[in-house]
């Protein structure tokens, strides 16, 4: 998706918890690919750290394309539970900033 939106000339900032649980590799090259685009700004964060999600995009934005999820999640009942939260409170999170967050106008 990054790479196609850079393709047609959009800014794109991406934002990657680099969590050991996923392929580092896989990540690092995403990076490295779309880091060489003028439009694209990477961040290390995680989704649940509010506030340096402002950070990042304290200009606003047009467009939130999320794709995130917890990598190696296997099903265990009594974690369940935690990994739902966790996951909620991520997407919350998102969803409270761009409630909060300017549009940017064109």
């Amino acid at each position: 998706m990054a790479r196609r939106l850079l393709d047609e000339g959009h800014e794109v900032v991406g934002i990657d918890g680099l969590r050991p649980n996923y392929d580092l590799n896989s990540s690092y090259a995403a990076t490295r690919f779309c880091g060489e685009r003028p439009r694209f700004s990477g961040h290390e964060a995680m989704l649940e750290d509010f506030a340096a999600r402002q950070r990042i995009y304290g200009d606003g934005f047009d467009v939130v394309c999320h794709f995130a999820a917890q990598a190696g999640v296997r099903y265990k009942p009594r974690q369940s539970a935690r990994l739902c939260r966790r996951q909620s409170d991520r997407n919350f999170n998102l969803l409270e900033l761009m409630r909060h967050a300017r549009r940017r106008m064109r």
